[in-house]
Formats: C-alpha cells, structure tokens, sequence
C-alpha cells in the first residue's frame, strides 16, 4: 500500500497526499519516506508535521591490515562511511591495537564527512613496534569523542577483527 502512495505521489503533487495518504501511515514510516524523497519535506510542513532532524550517520565500513611482521611498520585503512542524510563536522578516529599489555592507542582527525560520502582513514604502527608475536586485537571507532551528533550513536565501532603478526628481526 505504501508504494501505491508513493507512485500517486510522484505523478500528482501535493493533492496526493492530500487525498490518499491514510491515517495509518501517520507514522515512522511515512517520516522516513519523507526524509528520503525532498519533494515531501514542504508537504510536511504545509500539514504541521515534524521532520526529522537531519543528522550523520558515521560508521566503519571496511578495514584493511598490510605487513603483519614485527621488523615492518603495519599499515591500518579504515574506510568511514556517512550513511546518514546530514553533514559530519570534524571527528577523530581511533584505532586500538593490543594483545596482553602490549597496547597501541592511535587516534587520525577528520576534517569532515559529507551525507552519503566515505573516506579513508590510514593508521601505522611503526616497524619494531608490536612487541608480541601472535594475535592482535583491533578496534576502531569513528567519532571517538563524541563532535558529531548522529541519528545512531551505536553503531561507531568495529571490533575484534584479529591478525597475526610474526617475528621479525628487531634489535
């Protein structure tokens, strides 16, 4: 029934919503479907209805982990997604690298981050570094600190995603 409306609307105009938008879709999912198509945004306020505030949306989209041997520098890339529909001021990103008490804390600033746009986000652990052999532990979070309001402040970070770093020879 939803997509009907939708398709009436998209051809007719305002009198659509006017005529065949019923009192059940009064709700969170006719917010959403006016958040998503901008035509609506007017129709909403011509009724008095509050629109969602438009706000990011930063999550971890993927991670990569190059050169995992003590006697070379390891290279973290971090691809930070905004899948929300505002724009993201500035943010840091923090990746956190442990096993046991051997703990690496870096953290890279953002300047900002557009709707629906992603970037990269480079870490590096220098050679002779990771004083432990074995499993390592990673943990990313984006808006580490907390500048950024977002729709959903839950779903920031990326964690135990494990790799294996082997001897090397360091002095």
């Amino acid at each position: 029934a939803m997509s009907l409306h939708l398709l009436r609307y998209a051809r007719t105009g305002l009198e659509t919503i006017q005529n065949w938008l019923l009192p059940e879709l009064l709700n969170a999912d006719a917010l959403l479907v006016g958040k998503r198509l901008g035509g609506l945004r007017s129709s909403f306020s011509d009724f008095g209805w509050a629109m969602p505030q438009e706000q990011a949306d930063l999550v971890i989209e993927s991670v990569s982990i190059s050169s995992t041997s003590q006697d070379k520098p390891v290279t973290i890339t971090a691809t930070i997604a905004n899948e929300g529909i505002g724009n993201a001021g500035a943010f840091d990103v923090e990746a956190n690298v442990e096993q046991g008490g051997d703990v690496h804390l870096l953290e890279k600033p953002v300047a900002g981050l557009g709707a629906g746009a992603s970037t990269a986000v480079v870490f590096v652990i220098p050679d002779c570094s990771l004083a432990l052999t074995g499993f390592y532990s990673l943990r990313l979070t984006a808006d580490v600190n907390g500048e950024v309001s977002e729709s959903d402040e839950g779903n920031n970070v990326l964690a135990n995603v494990l790799f294996s770093v082997s001897a090397g020879s360091c002095s």
